[in-house]
């Protein structure tokens, strides 16, 4: 009986969090992009002046040493450009700059994040579509990376980029 129980709560907490999952649209993601591109290209002015930081998330905290004025900058356009989750350099790509929409650690995963990134360099591997998790779980072996890229406009691209 205690067994079924479990099984029963598990069943429906995973039911819930499925049904609860809504990653990024892929077209919502291209239309926000060109809506406010201006956001996104005064983003990058303050990421080329703020080099010194790896990460300046939409928090409430500045990342030490950023000015309240400056942070609120980035919060204002955080807001304004649909980025849920700030910015970040992942350590692969030294000279690009990454914009989360949206990020997570799926059941059974490391993490992964899917938003806009600049690069003046070309980003690989290209593809027309960018792979959008449709649930809140994978099914891996061992370990492993995946980052997919659809180029935009110029250095700007779509992103979906994983670890597992």
């Amino acid at each position: 009986m205690h067994r079924q129980r479990c099984v029963g709560w598990i069943v429906a907490a995973a039911g819930i969090l499925i049904g609860c999952y809504r990653p990024p649209d892929q077209g919502t993601l291209v239309r926000g992009f060109f809506a406010h591109r201006s956001a996104f290209e005064r983003l990058l002015d303050l990421a080329a002046a703020d080099r010194g930081y790896r990460r300046i998330s939409r928090g409430r905290i500045p990342p030490i040493g950023m000015s309240a004025e400056r942070f609120m900058q980035y919060t204002e356009l955080f807001r304004e450009a649909g980025i849920g989750n700030g910015l970040t350099r992942f350590a692969g790509y030294p000279r690009a700059v990454f914009l989360i929409v949206s990020s997570e650690v799926p059941i059974g995963g490391k993490g992964r994040s899917i938003g806009y990134a600049y690069s003046p360099e070309p980003l690989a591997p290209l593809a027309d579509s960018v792979r959008m998790p449709a649930l809140p779980f994978e099914i891996h072996r061992g370990g492993g990376h995946r980052a997919t890229f659809r180029r935009l406009d110029g250095g700007w691209y779509l992103y979906c980029d994983a670890d597992w």
